[in-house]
């Protein structure tokens, strides 16, 4: 797995995005407070691609992206808990698909789709 951070998000988003462009996507997950019955955060999202994963995480430092097979069954979910620090340690958080991409399942090239 490869893991990468740097500051202007859109650029680096695209830049990662690249690696896939003749790779499908195949699904977005997202953080679900199952507590709260919504998102968890807003800056944290796992493209799940034919041949691999892409899981982006916005920080203070910057964007973080890693590439590599994700399981979301044994992803410590502490990951993203921390990354929220007005949280309670009793927080229920789990992936979820992110309706909010329906139209871009199936497609390649997400980076240039994205960028419009």
């Amino acid at each position: 797995m490869t893991s990468e951070a740097q500051t202007n998000t859109s650029d680096v988003l695209h830049e990662a995005f690249c690696k896939f462009d003749d790779d499908y996507l195949a699904d977005v997950l997202r953080p679900w407070d199952c507590y709260e019955q919504d998102w968890y955060d807003n800056k944290t999202v796992l493209y799940r691609f034919e041949s691999d994963d892409l899981l982006a995480r916005e920080m203070p430092s910057g964007l973080l992206y890693e590439i590599g097979p994700i399981d979301t069954d044994a992803f410590d979910m502490r990951l993203v808990v921390e990354s929220k620090p007005e949280s309670a340690s009793d927080t229920c958080v789990c992936w979820r698909h992110a309706a909010g991409y329906e139209n871009l399942i199936g497609t390649k090239s997400i980076g240039m789709v994205l960028r419009g």
